[in-house]
This record gives structure tokens, C-alpha cells and sequence, in this order.
């Protein structure tokens, strides 16, 4: 194998086109975290959970395995962490 075939092997391998399906019922098992979550706790939120990280700034090496998000509580609902 020679390093052009093997940059290209590890290229395609980073992309989504072939782990579309998965990467679609991940998306949705988030959105279904993020909104139990909401419903939860919308009274303790600063604003609703949202997107963040590498994923939704299309700056990731390999999006299979990274998908955050952020839940901001406001500052005086709980008294420890």
C-alpha cells in the first residue's frame, strides 16, 4: 500500500458518508437527552440545552465519536455541585 492509497483509506474512513444511519440515530438520541433534560429541569436552565463542542462548529477529526452539548443551570439553583 502506498501512503497516497493509505492517506485516502484514512480519509474516508473519518467521513460520514458510509456511518450516515448511525450518525442520524446518535443526532436523534441527543435531541431526545437534550429535551427530557429540558423538561426536567426548564425552570433551573439559563436557556435551553444546546449544541457545543467540535460538532456543531464542523471542526471535528472524526465525528463518530464526539457529539457534546451544554446544559447551562443558572448559578443559584443548586447549593454543591
Amino acid at each position: 500500500m502506498t501512503k497516497s492509497q493509505y492517506l485516502q483509506e484514512v480519509l474516508a474512513s473519518s467521513t460520514k458518508r458510509h456511518v450516515q444511519s448511525t450518525i442520524d440515530l446518535y443526532c436523534k438520541k441527543k435531541n431526545e437527552v437534550k429535551e427530557l433534560l429540558e423538561g426536567e429541569f426548564g425552570g433551573k436552565l439559563v436557556k435551553n440545552p444546546f449544541d457545543s463542542g467540535s460538532y456543531p462548529k464542523n471542526t471535528y477529526v472524526n465525528q463518530k465519536f464526539d457529539m457534546d452539548f451544554c446544559i447551562p443551570f443558572k448559578k443559584s439553583v443548586f447549593s454543591t455541585l
